[in-house]
């Protein structure tokens, strides 16, 4: 018979840790689709005040000819 192992508080408590801190990345990334701009920046803030980093992507890369040359 197979045995499952019960896993530890620590590893359940960062799946928590993680699955919320998902919902909360997702729900900023759903305010800034919305341009709820306050929503996003309230929730980036509380981001990172518990250490995530929310760094955003530029929209687009740079055009060729907006380069300095």
């Amino acid at each position: 018979m197979r045995q499952h192992k019960t896993p530890s508080a620590k590893t359940v408590l960062q799946r928590c840790v993680s699955k919320a801190v998902e919902q909360r990345l997702d729900a900023w990334v759903a305010a800034k689709r919305r341009r709820d701009w306050s929503t996003a920046d309230a929730i980036r803030d509380e981001l990172q005040q518990e250490g995530v980093s929310c760094e955003e992507a530029p929209a687009r890369p740079p055009s060729p000819s907006s380069e300095p040359r």
